[in-house]
């Protein structure tokens, strides 16, 4: 048959999902892109199903998941960092350790926890302002 052959169902392969979270991943892949769950003998045993949310089922979260195998930090990990370049602009360095806790704040935001990652960037952004108001009070006094 010639270039416009249609397929059907069967002669494509189905991709392969990820069991925790369904996320489509490359059939060679040893981490889901988007969890970082260990891929192994597990996602040929999916490759014929439809991912978990399309078939209506929600993953359960794991405290594996909390932390992903890729080396990225989760949410948790930048929400800790937040906290302390809040803490630590307050003392020292506001401009620097404020715009840090500001950023970390946005990657809990962009991690899907909008609401945590709002109220850490408004919380280091008042950090940074009282830090730089009691530097001002300290150095002129």
């Amino acid at each position: 048959m010639g270039k416009n052959r249609k397929y059907c169902r069967y002669d494509v392969p189905a991709l392969p999902y990820c069991p925790s979270c369904g996320s489509e991943v490359d059939g060679e892949a040893q981490f889901c892109p988007e969890c970082g769950e260990a891929l192994g003998e597990g996602t040929q045993t999916q490759q014929k199903q439809s991912p978990p949310s399309q078939a209506g089922q929600q993953p359960a979260q794991t405290p594996s998941q909390q932390t992903t195998q890729s080396g990225r930090l989760s949410w948790k990990g930048w929400a800790y960092i937040s906290i302390g370049c809040s803490v630590i602009a307050l003392m020292l360095f506001p401009p620097v350790f404020g715009i840090a806790g500001i950023f970390s704040g946005y990657q809990v935001h962009k991690r899907g926890r909008e609401g945590q990652g709002i109220v850490l960037m408004i919380v280091a952004g008042i950090a940074l302002i009282a830090g730089m108001l009691i530097g001002a009070y300290v150095f002129t006094s």
